[in-house]
């Protein structure tokens, strides 16, 4: 046997030999390696807090991050050939396990032996033994597998020891992932099926597994990581049979995949369009499919066919993943379910070489070993290949898009590639590409290499077009509020930035970069020891640091210097561009210097397109048309750089070429429609915009978004009536989008309708109840509803208060409200403290306007009297 374990060993060394020095997804900035709390065995108590979950997208899995601390105790991160080896090695014991495993019901040890080798250098490998983020993935299967071989060796030889064993493992793999869920299920069918054993004693058999299972679930029901720290996708109704729908119909691309073993590096939810009926041709086809599958599995466990039992593992191991409601996360479909589906593919394989072998046939046997030592050898050769490919991340991701052209994933990334090499020109050409469809996250990249590049405006631009886009990830949220908080510290406005970074540790009390960056901005400030504070604790949750190290030697040489030092001069940035950074206002200043920026960077179409709407603005739309077709060329067929461009055409006069590509495209495109809208509405031109808006509608009648649009022109062009039944169409087609319940809020309010203004918001925060926005709007109708009956200043101060707690900042707007809630409900001492810090703030950024509010508001409440306004038809 020792022979045979040496060899798959082997082989599985030789075929992951030439990435094994390599980092590119072991080691990286995304690595879970990288995490504070995974650098140090201190930190294991808090791995296994709920708090935790904000790293685990929500999920309780804790055992591989702790087993991951306690190595990077000793080891350091960036030893990329261990930590390589490390995936590898729990990888080779999976195959291990599977090669003990088909011995059991082997009776060729060669068959064992296949069915390890096909596991081990399956080309699916490579996603796991080659990222350190999936790294829960094989550490569950080892649980999974390990569990699975001591049940069945117990069965075989009654020694109780090997049923004990596996109440550890199996407990352990609860702790690693919820796939160990199905295992009683696997369990108790084999048992049933192919041992053909008493059910009474199967179940009893099942009690400690499933008490396992009954400790545990307060860990998947109840743990929740704060809402201030992780949000969890808010899921509509149905979304659990959709998903499952998706899975089933998508069973024909995975059945591809692990067969073929090629393809699998395209990112699978690119591939896949969501089933939303039962009745779809897809479902209803590898729904049928995978119900006579089922047959065959019981079939052949009956008969002692031990294929039944690599059919078995391959169904029920990916049961957890088939609802997203269950599995709480966007990702419906990906190739990191399928694991434990490769072992059961290889169970299955080398059950069917198994039964070969056993036959009369000579020549058959030759040709079934010929067979499957060719398919070890063409997997090993796909497994060598993709291996090479993820040496570097461009490599891999030029891969990925040669696989799959459209792959707007492999097009962002490899534009990531290209700027940290320092190749602008070229990401730009990756970043923007027409397969790109939503620029949220080129922007993200791109605003964060001008801001190292000290080009801050035009980091501004691309962080307001990436913060434009809905962002519904709290993680997301924090990383924009990460690159704000750079923006602002690299422009010298550090009050914002200490205000940023304040409120991004509140959301995450473990961003060991935001408490550095925190300390440096306190220390420019000369409050060197509260910033030495920030950098202790930095150390103490990742003493192997380095980067912690020298800013802490750094501050304490500025606590103590040798010498007398001069203070530094900081220079604020001037008041426009933090205008324009903070509120999207151009003055004519800015407006200036944007138009020099778009001639300096011809190479970034969102420049152009912001140089093009300045030149727009100060009435030069043949220049601003040059900067839209410099757009175009990078973004053909985004709507908003189309809409954009038609502005200008319809500007210089060309309302011919507009109207006629309005009747072909608006079919085909009502978003571009959409868009131009929008853009006339922004310049003033109501009645264009309605014109616009209403041609969406025509081509895409059930457009939430043209609706709620098309309602807010009406609003402005105080046409009430029409505009609130267009946001209550909007908001039956988009139940849980919170802007048509704010519109139709302000429309009912300005014809004086409270009671229903109330009763919108309230269906607002019932749809959406994280929603800050409509937590302020319903605290201050609450506040200000002329109808005694009407105001509630105990809700609006619940209301107000939680609204604050989510803000990701404290801005003058909000604490006002929360100001005149608490004055509503008679806690005046209260109001007037909110007051005073909402007053601070609108000073502290020069808004006039509302410091003259906020002093009238504030001698009201120092007088012990609640805001009441003269004329209450405005939201705030």
């Amino acid at each position: 046997m020792w022979p045979w374990v040496v060899v798959l060993l082997l082989l599985t060394a030789g075929a992951f030999a030439p990435s094994v020095t390599t980092g590119t997804f072991v080691n990286g900035p995304d690595s879970v390696l990288r995490l504070s709390l995974v650098s140090t065995w201190r930190n294991v108590p808090a791995i296994f807090t709920q708090e935790f979950m904000i790293f685990t997208e929500g999920q309780y899995r804790p055992l591989s991050y702790a087993l991951l601390a306690l190595v990077r105790t000793v080891v350091s991160a960036h030893n990329t050939l261990f930590w390589h080896l490390w995936l590898v090695g729990f990888h080779a014991l999976n195959a291990l396990f599977v090669f003990a495993l088909a011995r059991l019901f082997a009776r060729k040890t060669s068959a064992a032996l296949a069915a390890a080798a096909l596991f081990a250098v399956h080309p699916m490998a490579s996603v796991f033994a080659n990222a350190m983020n999936q790294f829960h993935y094989v550490l569950a299967g080892s649980f999974y597998l390990g569990t699975l071989w001591c049940y069945v060796k117990f069965l075989r030889s009654r020694r109780r020891w090997l049923y004990l064993l596996g109440l550890p493992l199996f407990a352990c793999g609860l702790l690693t992932s919820k796939m160990l869920l199905t295992l009683p299920v696997f369990l108790l069918l084999y048992e049933l099926l192919y041992e053909r054993g008493g059910l009474r004693s199967a179940v009893v058999r099942m009690v400690p597994f499933v008490a396992l299972c009954l400790v545990l679930a307060p860990c998947w029901l109840v743990f929740e990581p704060h809402p201030l720290f992780y949000d969890y996708p808010d899921f509509p109704s149905g979304s659990g049979w959709f998903s499952l729908y998706t899975f089933v119909g998508r069973t024909g691309l995975h059945l591809q995949g692990v067969a073929s073993g090629f393809g699998f590096e395209r990112p699978l939810q690119e591939l896949t369009e969501r089933i939303m009926t039962p009745f779809h041709p897809r479902f209803v086809l590898w729904g049928m499919a995978v119900a006579g599958v089922m047959v065959v599995c019981v079939v052949l466990l009956l008969r002692k066919h031990w294929g039944g039992v690599g059919i078995l593992l391959a169904m029920v191991s990916v049961i957890p993943y088939v609802s997203t409601v269950f599995h709480r996360t966007r990702e419906f479909i990906s190739w990191n379910y399928l694991y434990l589906v490769v072992a059961g593919f290889a169970l299955v394989l080398g059950a069917c070489m198994d039964s070969v072998l056993h036959m009369r046939r000579r020549a058959l046997r030759v040709g079934v070993v010929v067979a499957v030592v060719v398919l070890v050898a063409t997997y090993g050769a796909l497994l060598v290949t993709a291996n090479v490919h993820a040496r570097s991340p461009e490599s891999y991701w030029r891969h990925v898009l040669e696989l799959n052209p459209e792959s707007e994933i492999a097009s962002v990334e490899l534009g990531r590639t290209c700027l940290e090499q320092g190749r602008c020109e070229t990401a730009l050409r990756y970043l923007f590409a027409p397969r790109v469809k939503s620029i949220c996250r080129s922007s993200f990249l791109m605003s964060h290499y001008y801001c190292q590049d000290n080009e801050l405006l035009a980091a501004a631009v691309h962080f307001h077009m990436a913060t434009d886009e809905t962002i519904t990830a709290l993680d997301e949220t924090n990383r924009l509020q990460m690159l704000g908080a750079e923006i602002v510290y690299a422009a010298g406005a550090l009050d914002y930035a200490e205000q940023a970074l304040t409120q991004l540790l509140m959301t995450n009390p473990y961003d060991t970069p935001a408490m550095r960056m925190l300390a440096e901005v306190l220390s420019r400030k000369g409050y060197v020891s509260a910033g030495l504070k920030y950098l202790e604790e930095a150390r103490r949750l990742d003493p192997h640091d380095l980067e912690t190290a020298r800013c802490l030697e750094r501050l304490r040489r500025r606590m103590y210097p040798a010498e007398s030092v001069a203070h530094e001069r900081i220079t604020p940035p001037g008041p426009d561009w933090l205008r324009y950074l903070m509120t999207q206002r151009i003055s004519p200043g800015i407006s200036d210097a944007m138009i020099r920026l778009s001639y300096r960077l011809k190479a970034d179409p969102v420049i152009q397109v912001e140089g093009g709407k300045c030149l727009l603005s100060i009435g030069e739309p043949e220049r601003a048309r040059e900067k839209f077709n410099m757009a175009i060329r990078f973004m053909p067929s985004h709507p908003y750089v189309r809409a954009c461009k038609l502005s200008a055409d319809a500007e210089v006069g060309a309302l011919e070429r507009v109207g006629t590509e309005r009747e072909t495209s608006a079919a085909r495109d009502a978003t571009m429609w959409n868009d131009m809208g929008y853009l006339l509405f922004q310049q003033g031109k109501l009645e264009e915009a309605v014109s616009c808006f209403r041609a969406a509608l025509k081509a895409h009648p059930d457009s939430a978004k043209a609706h709620n649009n098309l309602g807010l022109v009406l609003s402005v062009m105080e046409e009430h009536k029409e505009a609130v039944v267009h946001y209550r169409k909007a908001i039956a087609l988009s139940p849980t989008d919170p802007e048509p319940y704010r519109s139709l809020a302000s429309a009912l309010m300005a014809q004086d309708d409270f009671a229903a203004c109330i009763e919108t918001l309230s269906a607002g925060l019932k749809a959406v109840p994280e929603d800050p926005e409509l937590k302020l709007r319903l605290a201050w109708v609450l506040v200000i509803a002329p109808e005694e009956r009407l105001r509630d200043g105990a809700r609006a101060v619940v209301l107000a208060e939680a609204a604050l707690r989510t803000a990701t900042v404290r801005d003058a707007r909000t604490l006002n409200i929360l100001a005149a809630a608490y004055a509503e409900n008679g806690q005046f001492d209260k109001a007037v403290g909110t007051a005073r810090e909402a007053l601070e703030l609108a000073r502290s950024r020069g808004d006039e306007d509302l410091v003259t509010t906020s002093e009238r508001r504030l001698r009201l409440y120092e007088q012990r009297r609640p805001y009441r306004p003269k004329s209450p038809r405005t939201l705030p």
